[in-house]
C-alpha cells in the first residue's frame, strides 16, 4: 500500500512539472502582432537600409566608424566579423543632438515621419530626491551590415534612437528617429568616406 501511494505521489509530481514546463514555454511565445511587418515598418526599413557595392566588409565598417566619430559619437562596440557598430552620445537636457548639422529630436514625434520641434524632458517635477525626474539624454546609433547573396556587396541598416534616463538610473522613454533626410545624409557620408579611401587627396 505504501509503495502504491508513493508511485501515485511521484506520478502527480511528474504531471505538475510537465504542466509547469508547458506553461512556461507557451508564455514565452512572442505576440505575432509585435513582429508583423506593417506598411509603416516596411517603409521605415527601406529608409534605414542602403546597398553598398563593396567586397570587403572591413572597409565598410571602417567608413562607418569614421563617419560616426566625425559626428562626435563615441564607439561603444564594434565587431568587423559580425558587421556591427554601436555608438552613443550623452547630451545636456534641452540641448538637441546633432548629426550632420541637423538637430536630432524625438520628443512628441509620435508616428510622424519627421522630428518633433523640441527634445525636452517628458517628466520633470524638480530636483527633489524623492521625485523622479529626467536627468540625462542619450543618442544612440546602431549599424549592421550583411552580405546580399545575389549581389556583390553588403546592405547596411542604420537605426538612430534617443533615450531619456531618470535620476534613479532607470530608462524613461525611447524614441526612434524617423527622418529620411538624416539617414540619407548618413549613407552619403559613408559613400564619401569609401570614395576618399580609394582616392586619397
Amino acid at each position: 500500500m505504501q509503495i502504491y501511494f508513493l508511485k501515485k505521489w511521484y506520478l502527480a509530481i511528474s504531471f505538475f512539472l510537465i504542466f509547469l514546463l508547458i506553461g512556461c514555454a507557451s508564455s514565452s511565445v512572442p505576440n505575432l502582432k509585435s513582429v508583423t511587418m506593417t506598411p509603416e515598418r516596411i517603409a521605415r526599413q527601406k529608409i534605414q537600409t542602403r546597398f553598398f557595392e563593396v567586397e570587403q566588409p572591413d572597409r565598410l565598417i571602417r567608413a562607418v566608424m569614421n563617419v560616426i566619430q566625425d559626428q562626435h559619437y563615441t564607439i561603444r562596440e564594434s565587431n568587423i566579423q559580425a558587421g556591427m557598430v554601436f555608438a552613443d552620445q550623452t547630451n545636456e537636457l534641452n540641448a538637441p543632438f546633432r548629426l550632420f548639422g541637423m538637430p536630432v529630436t524625438g520628443y512628441n514625434q509620435g508616428n510622424m515621419p519627421g522630428f518633433g520641434l523640441s527634445f525636452g524632458p517628458s517628466l520633470d517635477f524638480g530636483n527633489g530626491s524623492d521625485i523622479p525626474y529626467v536627468q540625462r539624454h542619450l543618442g544612440s546609433i546602431s549599424v549592421v551590415i550583411y552580405p546580399v547573396m545575389d549581389k556583390k556587396g553588403y546592405e547596411m541598416h542604420v537605426s538612430v534612437e534617443l533615450r531619456s534616463f531618470l535620476n534613479t538610473g532607470m530608462l524613461n522613454r525611447v524614441w526612434l528617429v524617423k527622418d529620411p533626410a538624416l539617414y540619407q545624409k548618413f549613407f552619403e557620408a559613408v559613400s564619401k568616406a569609401l570614395y576618399l579611401e580609394e582616392h586619397p587627396v
